[in-house]
């Protein structure tokens, strides 16, 4: 048995002549306050995280906006975060990161990882600091043999091409996009076998796509990028918790089953504010009052959620030519 599997014993269920049956390995006293330290740490978290999500990976795309949601997830006690991102802390970045002007110059993922191992000493962190889209497949073999990917990078070169590597490693993805001066957001959930990231959002594969469509990554306050990125955390908790038994697991079973795409309205001129133009202009609202009644009723927070199939004849997920994303 490993010392990670010794950790993962509840306080109660070991010692040292049971740690005997076990190949004859003893914890030293060292190991032994490790692991009271262990239990400890996660202590507030029993029955609502189950035991198994501190043997999980993660790998984290993009450490920018999202870099306050890694330090929390950490907390939440997965094994490990693989974190990727070739760029540096600039001063910009500062007014909603986990960065502070210590950093600035410092590798985004460098960093980050500080940062996590001061809110979690238990973890393991690995920090990958060039562009995903250009290691050689024996790096990328290593790099999605993991239990979740999330997405949080702005480019949609690099959206699609996480999409397509989730589809042939068979590895579940989850897509973050934060609208244009926080306004709202949009999260993806992407299972093996299931509809990906292609079936859900075809606009960003458009042949003559360019930067025009890349989400507006200078632009919306902590406050927004942290309602929609503490949304894709529960939810991707809640997906590695399916079939245990704990409040996310529960959660799962609850709330976003059967659900794969959520956009979120932060304001009355979000992106979902162009759905209220299409039906106050029809013809069968002519009432002067009606466009106000829209923006009354659709201000609050709210969130929608869907379940988009798969596409048949998608040109990613068609198993016929996944084999092409691993050249």
């Amino acid at each position: 048995m490993t010392l990670q599997k010794l950790l993962s014993l509840p306080v109660n269920k070991w010692n040292n002549s049971i740690l005997e049956q076990f190949g004859g390995y003893k914890m030293t006293s060292e190991q032994i306050r490790h692991k009271e330290n262990f239990e400890c740490y996660r202590s507030r978290l029993n029955g609502v995280i189950s035991p198994s999500f501190s043997e999980k990976r993660i790998l984290v795309i993009g450490t920018g906006a999202g870099s306050i949601m890694c330090v929390n997830l950490s907390r939440q006690m997965p094994a490990k975060l693989t974190l990727v991102d070739f760029d540096e802390v600039e001063l910009h970045n500062l007014s909603r990161t986990v960065f502070g002007y210590s950093d600035i110059g410092k590798k985004k993922v460098d960093a980050l990882k500080e940062r996590i191992l001061d809110a979690n000493p238990f973890i393991s962190v690995e920090c990958i600091d060039c562009d995903v889209t250009k290691l050689d497949s024996k790096k990328m073999d290593s790099l999605f043999d993991v239990d979740m990917i999330i997405a949080g990078t702005d480019s949609a070169k690099a959206q699609r091409f996480i999409n397509e590597k989730s589809i042939y490693y068979q590895v579940p993805a989850i897509f973050i996009g934060i609208h244009r001066r926080g306004r709202g957001g949009r999260i993806v959930l992407v299972e093996p076998d299931q509809a990906c990231y292609r079936c859900i959002r075809p606009e960003r594969y458009e042949e003559e796509l360019e930067q025009e469509l890349d989400v507006d990554g200078e632009t919306g306050s902590l406050s927004s990028c942290q309602f929609i990125d503490t949304l894709a955390m529960d939810i991707l908790i809640s997906y590695l918790e399916k079939n245990e038994n704990s409040e996310f697991g529960d959660k799962w079973n609850q709330l976003y089953n059967n659900r794969n795409d959520f956009e979120i309205q932060l304001s009355h001129k979000s992106e979902l504010s162009y759905t209220w133009d299409v039906i106050h202009d029809s013809k069968q609202h002519v009432d002067e009052n009606h466009r106000s009644e829209l923006d009354g009723y659709f201000s609050a927070p709210r969130i929608f959620t869907y379940q988009v199939p798969k596409h048949e004849n998608c040109l990613c997920c068609n198993n016929d030519i996944i084999e092409i994303f691993s050249e």
